[in-house]
């Protein structure tokens, strides 16, 4: 609207110095006429200045008579022209004595108009400034100061701590009205919530406390019969047996009961890997994976494999958990090679800000891509275990060791059609590892 109005205001006095210069041709140029007739230069120079004096005239001359008074301080013939003929009438007669010439422009109209803008500018700068300041402080009173401490909270709330409770200032959104105000209500609603959080946590973790203990007394008292049935085989070997169908059959028990027995050892340790809970330290994966290399030395030297490492990168861990994933990844890289072919089981890492990521690719069978979620699942098998041993439990058990130091595991293509299995670890583990 203040525009509107500007532009309104100068289009009016525009056309109110118009119909001034328009009314020259009534009120002067009559009286200048007998002027030049009568050949009075003082008095024409007077009613020439006279006309320089009216609003938006720059200069003021008469044609073809040798006179003309300019503006002071204005150059003569700026701005737009305009010419009145001066004519005198005499007993019917008019003689035409000359034009007079005006100069005129809209240079103080616009200077005022604009003026006048700045004024209402600097105005309403002035006021918007002031209304939001106060603006500023009343958000701040009622509305900001509690989303910087809802801010804070939830930048510092940790699921796994207790007694964590979010404390607002009681202050009324109006000081001495009535009722409670909304973040009161909020603030009653996120302790509610984090009350029935830290409930749902406790009852988790008792129940996975619970679970992982099932799971180890049921394994560990498996562990007896199976012993017993080996040792009931070996007994039955050396007492002999009558044909050799039988020693074929008390070969497959043996098989079978080992089988057992591996599958029972895998199930005791990955229970210990639920119950989660150690003391982390640096470990150098370098040193590990060498160490891992030798314990697995009959294992590589059957297969012809080769176990391409550079130097990598420490990480902050448990070392024990951190040798057995690596142990399951090259074994897992040694045993799924493609037959005729010598395996390659190459490790690599890079180092970000927040990852130390470690990749180890192998030349072996691959993993479809169906099925790069579903493998890491307990008991999960792809292929038959009269063609590859195995209790399934290997890469659940990859997944657990990576979901107790706070990181991540997933499959991706390998060395010519193999598999890459990556290792996503956070840079710090202090916060993570539980």
């Amino acid at each position: 609207m203040t525009f509107i109005q500007l532009g309104a205001d100068y289009h009016r006095e525009k056309g109110d110095q118009d119909a001034a210069l328009d009314r020259i041709k009534v009120s002067i140029l009559p009286s200048l006429a007998e002027s030049v007739w009568l050949l009075d230069e003082s008095l024409i120079q007077s009613q020439l200045a006279g006309i320089a004096q009216i609003e938006g005239v720059s200069s003021v001359e008469i044609s073809g008579a040798g006179l003309s008074a300019p503006a002071a301080g204005r150059a003569a013939g700026a701005g737009y022209r305009i010419e009145f003929p001066i004519l005198r009438k005499v007993n019917g007669e008019t003689d035409n004595l000359g034009s007079l010439v005006i100069y005129a422009d809209y240079s103080r109209i616009w200077g005022r108009v604009l003026n006048r803008a700045l004024v209402i500018l600097a105005t309403n700068f002035l006021k918007t400034a002031v209304v939001s300041f106060a603006i500023l402080l009343i958000f701040q009173r009622l509305v900001g100061r509690h989303l910087s401490a809802l801010s804070r909270f939830a930048s510092s709330y940790d699921p796994e701590a207790k007694g964590q409770r979010l404390a607002l200032e009681a202050v009324r959104a109006f000081p001495g009205g009535g009722g409670r105000s909304e973040f009161e209500t909020l603030e009653r609603a996120i302790n509610r919530w984090s009350e029935a959080t830290e409930r749902h946590v406790a009852q988790l973790r008792n129940a996975n406390r619970e679970q992982a203990e099932f799971t180890y007394a049921l394994s560990h008292d498996l562990k007896s019969p199976v012993n017993t049935m080996a040792m009931l085989i070996d007994e039955l070997v050396e007492d002999g047996v009558p044909n050799e169908d039988g020693l074929e059959v008390l070969g497959d028990m043996r098989a079978t009961n080992a089988r057992m027995g591996a599958l029972v050892d895998d199930v005791l340790g990955y229970s210990r890997l639920v119950q989660g809970g150690f003391s982390a330290e640096t470990v150098d994966v370098s040193v590990l994976v060498e160490e891992v290399s030798k314990d697995l030395a009959a294992d590589i030297r059957a297969a012809g494999a080769t176990i391409e490492a550079g130097r990598l990168p420490a990480v902050f861990g448990q070392p024990a958990q951190l040798r057995l994933l690596f142990q399951n990844l090259i074994a897992n890289a040694v045993k799924f090679r493609r037959p005729g072919k010598e395996a390659i089981v190459r490790l690599t890492a890079e180092v970000s800000a927040s990852d130390v990521v470690f990749r180890v690719a192998d030349n072996g069978i691959g993993i479809p891509k169906e099925y790069r979620e579903t493998i890491f699942g307990l008991f999960k098998r792809l292929h038959a275990r009269s063609d590859y041993e195995g209790s399934g439990i290997g890469l659940a058990t990859c997944r657990r060791v990576m979901l107790n130091h706070g990181g991540t595991i997933f499959i991706e293509d390998g060395i010519d059609g193999g598999t890459a299995i990556i290792l996503k670890f956070p840079r710090s583990l202090d916060d993570e590892a539980h």
